[in-house]
């Protein structure tokens, strides 16, 4: 949803001495983690009727994670 943001998880999955916990087991499905960061974010969304919708959120950036960050919409 916020592309330009992106980035980020580029810079993460790099990072050859940090292993992220959806790369030790994929097959999670509850996992815990801590939350570094929680901030307001608005971007825009693509609907089905190919109109665009603006949308407001949060950008939460955690200490591990269980979302693969090319699987699937989750960057």
């Amino acid at each position: 949803m916020f592309n330009n943001r992106s980035w980020r998880w580029q810079k993460i999955i790099q990072d050859k001495s940090m292993s992220l916990m959806c790369q030790q087991n994929s097959y999670l499905k509850e996992f815990h983690t801590r939350v570094k960061s929680c901030t307001p974010a608005s971007g825009t969304v693509l609907l089905e009727n190919g109109k665009k919708d603006k949308v407001q959120g949060y950008e939460v950036i955690l200490d591990d994670t269980i979302l693969f960050p090319e699987g699937g919409g989750q960057v």
